[in-house]
């Protein structure tokens, strides 16, 4: 939080128990979770400003519009409704997790309302048609609606590899 206008109150609890806290952590979200609820005088709401870690863009997504659910990087969300879930998904393979730039865990985003996702650099929404596939430099993906195939292949090319500034592996998706 950067800032909250007067009449604003926060509540900080562990947001389901220890255990809920905990699985928030392994996701690179804090195990705490704070409310913020408007309860002035000086209109019909508030103002809460929410910021960054890092210099990058925030990202308002409704979970609606990706059948309930999409797939982050760890660390990604930024906030959202009290009726979303926060996951930890595990890549479905060990080269993705050790290789694939965004780790072995990674934020699964379910249920009905709206998240906030910070995302650093150029951002591009790219809708995947069935089959096909975008092969994105690893540590650059931000998230992926479910279906989604998450993958991590070898760069060809010797000279690739070497000079060509992207490293051995990047992160493919398969629509």
């Amino acid at each position: 939080m950067m800032y909250m206008t007067d009449g604003v109150s926060m509540n900080t609890t562990t947001g389901g128990g220890v255990s809920a806290g905990f699985q928030r952590m392994l996701t690179g979200q804090n195990v705490f979770i704070s409310d913020y609820k408007y309860d002035g005088n000086h209109g019909p709401y508030g103002y809460v400003a929410l910021g960054t870690d890092f210099p990058s863009k925030i990202v308002r997504l409704s979970l609606g519009e990706y059948g309930g659910k999409i797939v982050c990087q760890k660390g990604a969300l930024l906030c959202a409704s009290h009726t979303v879930d926060i996951a930890v998904e595990f890549t479905k393979r060990f080269g993705a997790g050790f290789f694939g730039g965004e780790g072995f865990v990674l934020q699964g985003l379910t249920g009905t309302g709206d998240v906030m996702v910070k995302a650093g650099g150029t951002l591009i929404r790219k809708d995947l048609g069935e089959g096909e596939v975008l092969r994105v430099s690893s540590g650059c993906l931000v998230g992926f609606q479910e279906g989604v195939e998450f993958d991590v292949q070898m760069l060809s090319g010797f000279k690739n590899v070497l000079f060509g500034g992207e490293g051995l592996f990047v992160t493919t998706l398969t629509g």
